[in-house]
């Protein structure tokens, strides 16, 4: 899988703000994939936790290999829960 590595400078946020609220500033102009992971600071973050200080981000899509990854987890996770909901 071929990965095409962009770098991105982005502004300034307050502590606090959800990765998910700046993913969703900059989704169409940086990714063609869905953007579901971030990379802060070299460690993988998911899309609801905060901003705890100054880090460099960068986008997780499922084009990525570690992103198509942790999608293909999330869908056998959802589909054992509906098989669970129904089945008993």
């Amino acid at each position: 899988m071929n990965q095409e590595m962009v770098k991105v400078t982005i502004d300034e946020y307050a502590i606090g703000t959800t990765y998910r609220e700046i993913v969703d500033e900059y989704q169409e102009e940086v990714a063609e994939a869905p953007v579901i992971l971030v990379m802060a600071d070299g460690k993988l973050r998911e899309l609801q936790k905060k901003l705890k200080g100054d880090c460099t981000l960068e986008f997780v899509t499922t084009k990525d290999h570690i992103g198509f990854e942790t999608y293909k987890r999330t869908v056998c996770l959802v589909l054992l829960r509906a098989i669970y909901d129904v089945a008993g």
